[in-house]
């Protein structure tokens, strides 16, 4: 038996091929979050989602304390901190 050669023939498994290589999981957005965060009060935006969640400006000043690690040095009231536990979602965070 011989398999006829049209493309339509093709279209399925070149969509089961693309399908084998795409990354498991739906992909959404990630939330831009900007030094204005600050001025909103970042813990009710920020806090019980994962740090991967969101698209950091560059050139923003933050900093992630890790688990067991302590905060420290000077207060700065524009920096945001953001305290994560071992998988990256945040348990905490505050500007300062």
């Amino acid at each position: 038996m011989r398999l006829a050669r049209s493309p339509l023939m093709l279209a399925p498994l070149a969509a089961l091929m693309l399908a084998s290589c795409a990354e498991p999981g739906y992909h959404y957005p990630r939330t831009p979050v900007g030094p204005e965060i600050c001025a909103q009060g970042p813990s009710a935006t920020l806090a019980g989602r994962n740090v991967g969640d969101f698209a950091f400006a560059r050139g923003m000043a933050m900093r992630q304390i890790q688990p067991g690690a302590r905060a420290e040095g000077p207060a700065v009231p524009n920096r945001l901190t953001l305290h994560v536990d071992d998988k990256g979602w945040i348990t905490r965070a505050y500007c300062g």
